[in-house]
């Protein structure tokens, strides 16, 4: 596994984690398994952006963010699709993360 594909892996995981689920990390995670039953709307979005922003930030150093994009049409089945771009401090250079699949409920299939 490159370097790259571990920070994908590792971003998955932290964004899946629910805040409070680790015994001895409890402020590991983000909080959007919290609204998984929530409607979409502009507040939802924009908490989703806040959300992902901030977990990213604390626990992920080898990224710096500096755009989201998100498609929830699917929120309903607790998946999320985002991109994710920003510079990556490893190499130095600014890059993308395409289709980072995001499954909730962890029964459906990346497409």
């Amino acid at each position: 596994m490159t370097d790259f594909e571990h920070l994908q892996q590792s971003i998955i995981d932290l964004l899946t984690t629910p805040l409070g689920s680790r015994c001895e990390q409890r402020d590991y995670g983000c909080g959007l398994f919290q609204m998984v039953d929530h409607n979409i709307d502009k507040a939802f979005v924009m908490w989703a952006y806040v959300t992902i922003a901030e977990a990213i930030g604390k626990w992920e150093p080898r990224i710096i963010l500096t755009k989201i994009t998100l498609d929830a049409t699917q929120w309903r089945d607790g998946i999320l699709l985002l991109d994710l771009y920003g510079l990556y401090l490893i190499q130095g250079n600014a890059i993308r993360i395409s289709n980072l699949y995001l499954d909730f409920y962890g029964s459906a299939q990346p497409q």
